[in-house]
Formats: C-alpha cells, structure tokens, sequence
C-alpha cells in the first residue's frame, strides 16, 4: 500500500480515536431502554448493558430501584482513570440476588405453594418481607433471631474423655426421645441434621439416613474413617461437663414443614412451599427466593470504584481484582449455605471474598451473613470504617466475622459484634495490622474462643493494636479476648483495652516470639499447654501491661514493668487520653504502662460513617519482636495457596540437599512424633547440608539471642551460628544431650560497634536426616537488665 494513503487513514481516523476514547458518564434508570444512548434523559435499562461498554475513566450513575441481576464488567480501569459505577446521590438503589414468587396457590393445609423454576440447592434463601425464612425443620423454630438455633437435646451416653489425643469411635447414630416415630426412612432421605456436641467449638452437618423408634437412635452417614474432628471432639455420644448439653436440629425434609415462615423447595415439581402466619395467603412480591449468589462480580478486575449501593441476598467478588474500591455499601443477607455433609458445618470461603492486592471495602455495613463477612486472602488488602455484625450463624469454626490469609491486610477502624464464633480468626499468612476496631460479643453459638483468634498459625509479625475488645452480652467462660492458642509464632497485641472478658490475652504452648505490652487488660494466662509435644513459649514477653488479675506466665517468658491490681475507673475509655511519660524504657518499650497516649495522639476505636479519612495504620514494626524472616517456613502454604514447592525456602539462601516437609494434623500424631512441630519444617537431608538469612534492622552494640528447634537422628549434628562484625559465633547440638522429639538449640550473642545487620547459618554435620522448625532471633532482654 502506498504510504501516503496509510498517513492519510491514520488522519482521518485520529479524531473519531480521541472521541472514543474520552471517559464518559452513562446512566441506568427503570424507566429506560438497553437500546437508548445511556445519557441522563436516555438512560439504559439494566446495568447489565452497562457492564459490557464501561472502559477506563467512565462511570455510570444508577437511579432508583430493585436491580435483579449480577454486575460482571468486561474492561479495566487505570491508576490515572478508575472505572465508577455508583448509585445517584440521594437515591436508594438495591442489587438483588433474590426474585419475586408470585402467583401462590394452596398446596394441602395451610401449605401454599409457586412455581420456582431454578434452584441453587445447598445455597437457597427465602427472605419474607426482608426478613430471612426458615427452611423447614425439627424442632420448629418461632423466633427470628438466627443465633438461637432452638434444638432439641441429645441423650448422651457418657461424659467426655478429656484426653482429646485419644479418639473415640467414630459415630454414626445418637440418641433422643423427641423424634416422632410415624417418620418413615422415605420422609428423612433429603434430610440433614445439625449438631452441636461436646466441646462445641463448631458446630457440624450430616446427611441423615434413619431413625430407629424402638433404639430412639437417629443415624447418619459418618465422616471420613480418619476424621477425629467429631469423634473426639465434637461427639453427640460424649458430654462435656463444662460445655452443657448437646443439642441438634433437623432440616432439609419436606415432613419437617409444619411452622410458621418455614418453607420447603421441591425439586422435582419446581415448587417452592410456604406457611405463613395464621396460614393467610402469601401476596404477589412479599416472598422473594434467592437466584444468584453474587451482585457484583470483579474477579480479575483492575481499578474500580462501586458505591452507594444496597445489596439483599448476594454478595461481592473480589478474588484476583486489584486495586478495585467498595464503599458506602450496604450488605444484608449477602451469604448463605447449608452443606448436606460438613465437619465444620461449612463449605469454602464465605462473604464478601477479598483476593488480589490493594483492594478496600469502606464505609459500609454488612451484616447476616450464614458463614464470614470476609475472607481475605491475597496482599494488601484493606476493610476499613466498616459496621460488620450478626455473622456465622451456622455455628462453623471456619468462620470468623472476618477470616484472613495471605499478607499484609489491613483491618482498621471498623465495628465488629455480635458473630457464632469468633469475630476475627487469623488463619495462614500474616504480617497484618488489626487496629482502632471495636470488637465484641462473639460466641453467640459456639465455645471456647477467642474475639481474636487463631490456631496453628505463623503471623509473621502481625500488629493487634489500639483495640477495644470487650463482650458485652454472652457470661460464657470460655469466650477469651486476644487467643493465640497452640502452635502459634510472632504475634504483637499493644495499646489494647480489653474488658468483660474472663482472660483478655491467652497464649496457648507451643507459641514462640509474642509480644504483649502496654495493653489494659483484664487477665494474661499462658499456663495451658499443648495436649502433646514441647510446652514451649521461647522469645515472648510481657511488658508494661496494666492487668486486673495476677499475670499466669511461664518462667521462660519475659515479664518486667505490668502493673497487677487496678480498679475499674482504669477501664474507663477516657483514660486513654492521660498523657503518659515521655520516652522508652531500658527494654526499647515506651516508659508508661498500660494503652495510655498523649491528648495530642489520643485514639478512640470503631466505625464512623462521619468520618472523612482514617489515618494511615501502616506503622513500623516494634524494636521487640522476631527478625528472622518465615522462620516456620509456612510462607509456601500461606501464599502459595497450599501448593508446597519442597525445593523452595522462601527467604532462606540453602545449600545442599535442603527441603520443605509437611507434617499434617493439630495435635494428632503429637508433635514429638512428627517432623514439622506444626504444618512445615525445613529438612537438611545430607552432609553441610544448611540454610542462611541475612538478618537486618539490628541494634548496634546490643544483646541478642538466636533460637531453632530441631529434630535430629542420634548421628547427625546441627551447628547454628551467626557472622558478626567481630567474629562468628557458634552452638552445636552435640553440647546438649540427645533425646526424641524436638530440642531448642539458643545462641545468644551481641552485635557490634557498627552491626545493623548479621548473617545467620545453620547447618548439619553427620549421617542423618535433621529438621528445623520455628527459628528466631529476638532482643535478649534478660541479658540487657543484667547489664545495667
């Protein structure tokens, strides 16, 4: 082609090219028509049109309405220009999942039914005047609040045995008298029991398979032959004499649909079948059945902007987005799900899922939610100034208000109460600030918790700081505030004011490298150690806690400057506004005791949709805490989505045969029986095979002490060093004497004149495979005190 004629067509297209590309403002309104031009006076119909024309720097403003479909655009946004989709000011706009059922007839009785030609099984919803239905069951429940399951009771058969290492048969049936005996094996093939038993820390669902009148035994399908989550537990047969008794519901059986607002889905005649109140008759509109699970859909999404906008029974997509915004939303019925067959009464991920990086909910309510209002996995993720409550009442431990994985996340300046379980439930992954939220009332259903809490986990140094944590409604004992239970590593609980709460920080063994000071606090107790394996807690302290009670602790953890015995004007929340004295303390920590700050830094805790901006929580890490970087060596479970690369050591430079092994399981087998102490280890599989970090940040002249746990065969050393600017220091195992399971190997040691950073190596001289678990390097604050 002739150059001049490709010159001329570039021209010529050129300014048809900077008209389409100029970021424009689109409409949605009810009253409009998909083939109008999308303007203010003619607006599109359905955001649905929308989806597919949004590009980088429009936005599309959505009037008044219900809007009953799922908002999945095509196109991304930039930095420069996000894409906006946002509900018109001052107009009340409603994404639904739900439609209308109308055109009711009656069925037999006071049971009236309608044509519902779809289904989502496991997740269906029948909201009633926008309040949720109950799906039929036994016994019948005649209130509303979800959080009151009114069951029937199990007839057990024997208290618990307390050794929860040993498990009991696995069980397949339970005893109760309640059940009547007319129900034939036909009317209980769709149905499913929920059970809460034992030491109730979750509550879990089985499919049912008969009952027996003459045993009054109700039998169902049993877990997977390994399983001891229910066997030993969670066992309907055994009761636990702290935890009450154990009680259960059945669901899911067209027999059970005999109470009021109970409805019942029958699949093969695509009929929904509903008994209101009084038995009238249901008005065209006033029942709505649930049709899609989610609202607004940005998975794989970049630079997005939703706001303003109510969303009824479905939720929001935000796994793999990036740097994508919801705020000024409000969720209400947003996730449900009853699975037929769950050791945790639960399936998957629940709530708003939040994956990829830089994404923010703000400014937004959520609330009613069967499972989580988050889970957050992914990087860098934030949920701030939000109102999220009234969460997991399905009773599952999976499930905090939010559950977190991946790194880095934000969780600040939000109110979060009133939840089955936990509120917030720190799963894998870390390095994470939780700050300036009001959190209460957890454990509406379940047992032995935490409003924070995690199990099992590394986290990487995460921050809990200036928290209200408190639970103003369940007297339950074993609803604890701030719980690192066992198998625990590299926590940081500061300026934290906790209240009405039997024990305010518990730590359970082993958990190695927590650091909890300046908090007022009700009661410390780290006494509680594993069912199995080493009853350890190396490199944690406890400093300048104002507590109520005398602080439980183990002769290993660092206790200095808490003050024991204060009256409750302490508690009162103004006091956090005294000015404190100025400066650190000999130990690196601040010299006052308790959350107290200066007028001018004073802080308040929870939501305010009055506020304009919250501060930047992104604060650096204190001077106590762990420096070596994945020394649990989870971080290829944590941020690998579980996939174990054995060749990789995430922050570790190896040599020689060095890789990954994974040893499953909480307690079962104990950990000295098993080659990772929990999840991961790192295993040094031939001679000089060994590890290294650089390890930097350090102090200058100053006490430090270095600790890794090792499992060896009799024939195999391990030496630990450290390179300083002066020289290099070394400990072996072989100074220690050899025994099963694991031992702690500790070199202490001070950096130099100009150190700020040391070299750190450990390594294996011998025959004999050698596994290292939990390594840390910590300020060796017992050390200083002596020298001054």
């Amino acid at each position: 082609m002739d150059i001049r004629k490709i010159i001329i067509v570039i021209l010529l297209s050129f300014p048809a090219m900077l008209v389409y590309t100029q970021p424009r403002a689109y409409h949605v309104s009810k009253e409009g028509n998909d083939n109008n031009s999308g303007t203010e006076f003619s607006p599109f119909k359905t955001i649905k049109k929308a989806s597919g024309i949004l590009k980088q720097g429009d936005s599309c403003i959505v009037h008044t309405g219900v809007y009953r479909e799922c908002f999945y655009p095509a196109n991304n946004g930039t930095r420069q220009n996000p894409i906006i989709l946002m509900a018109a000011k001052g107009e009340e706009v409603t994404l639904s999942g739900m439609e209308p059922v109308n055109d009711w007839e009656i069925s037999e009785g006071n049971i009236f039914k309608a044509k519902v030609p779809w289904t989502l099984g496991k997740a269906n919803l029948v909201l009633i005047i926008d309040s949720m239905g109950i799906e039929a069951r036994f016994p019948n429940k005649t209130n509303s609040d979800p959080f009151d399951p009114q069951c029937g009771e199990i007839i057990e058969e024997g208290l618990s045995v307390m050794d929860e290492s040993e498990p009991h048969e696995n069980p397949h049936r339970f005893l109760t008298d309640i059940i009547p005996g007319k129900w034939a094996i036909e009317d209980l093939k769709e149905a499913k029991v929920w059970v809460l038993a034992q030491h109730k820390w979750s509550a879990w669902i089985a499919q049912v398979l008969r009952y027996d009148n003459q045993k009054r035994a109700l039998f169902f399908k049993p877990f997977d032959s390994h399983d001891t989550w229910v066997s030993s537990n969670h066992n309907p047969n055994f009761m636990n004499k702290y935890r009450g008794k154990n009680i259960f519901y059945l669901f899911g059986s067209k027999i059970f649909l005999d109470g009021a607002n109970e409805w019942y889905y029958d699949k093969p005649n695509k009929e929904l079948l509903l008994i209101l109140p009084g038995g009238r008759k249901p008005q065209n509109g006033e029942v709505e059945f649930r049709r899609r699970v989610t609202a607004i859909d940005l998975h794989n999404k970049k630079f997005w902007m939703i706001s303003g906008f109510k969303i009824t029974g479905a939720t929001i997509n935000l796994s793999q987005a990036e740097n994508c915004i919801i705020r000024n939303c409000h969720l209400k019925y947003f996730w449900h799900s009853l699975p037929a067959q769950s050791q945790f009464a639960s399936n998957g991920n629940s709530g708003i899922l939040m994956g990829g990086k830089n994404n923010t909910v703000q400014n937004s309510e959520l609330s009613y939610s069967a499972g989580s209002g988050f889970t957050l996995s992914g990087s860098n993720n934030k949920v701030e100034n939000n109102l999220i409550h009234h969460l997991n009442y399905i009773g599952s431990a999976s499930y905090g208000a939010l559950n977190t994985a991946g790194i880095g996340h934000h969780i600040v300046y939000n109110t979060i109460h009133s939840t089955g379980r936990d509120c917030i439930r720190l799963n894998n992954g870390g390095g994470h600030v939780i700050a300036c939220n009001n959190i209460y009332n957890p454990g509406l259903i379940c047992e032995d918790l935490g409003v924070v809490y995690s199990g099992g986990t590394d986290y990487e140094n995460t921050q809990i700081h200036h928290n209200f944590i408190h639970n103003n409604n369940q007297p339950k004992q074993s609803v604890l505030g701030i719980y690192f239970d066992n198998f625990t590593n590299n926590g940081i609980a500061h300026h934290n004011i906790v209240w009405g709460i039997k024990e305010g920080v518990r730590m359970n063994r082993p958990g190695n490298y927590h650091q909890i000071y300046n908090n007022i606090i009700v009661e410390i107790n780290n006494e509680y150690g594993p069912w199995q394996g080493p009853a350890t807690q190396f490199g944690s302290a406890i400093v300048n806690n104002f507590t109520l009670n005398p602080i439980r602790a183990n002769d290993e953890v660092f206790k200095a400057n808490n003050s024991i015995g204060f009256t409750s004007d302490v508690l009162q929340l103004s006091s956090i506004k005294m000015k404190p004295p100025e400066g650190i303390n000999k130990y690196g920590f601040p010299k006052y005791i308790g959350a107290f700050s200066e007028e001018k830094d004073a802080w308040t805790a929870g939501h305010d949709f009055n506020r304009t901006s919250t501060p930047n929580m992104s604060l650096e890490l204190p001077f106590m805490r762990n420096y070596i970087e994945n020394g649990s060596f989870e971080w290829q479970i944590n941020r690998h989505q579980r996939v174990i690369d054995k060749g990789r050591i995430d922050r570790w430079k190896k040599s020689g045969a060095v890789e990954l092994s994974f040893s499953a399981g909480f307690n079962i087998p104990g950990p000295d029986t098993r080659n990772a102490i929990y999840g991961n280890s790192c295993l040094l599989n031939n001679d000089s095979a060994g590890i290294s970090q650089i390890v930097k940040g350090l102090r200058t002249d100053f006490p430090y002490k270095i600790g890794v746990y090792v499992r060896s065969e009799v024939t195999a050393e391990v030496v630990l060093s450290v390179q300083t600017e002066k020289c290099r220091q070394k400990v072996s195992s072989n100074d220690f004497p050899i025994k099963a399971g694991w031992k702690l190997l500790v070199l202490s040691f001070r950096t130099g004149k100009q150190d700020v950073e040391v070299k750190v190596q450990i390594r294996r001289n011998g025959k004999g495979s050698v596994y290292l678990d939990n390594i840390g390097m910590i300020p060796d604050l017992g050390t200083f005190e002596e020298d001054n």
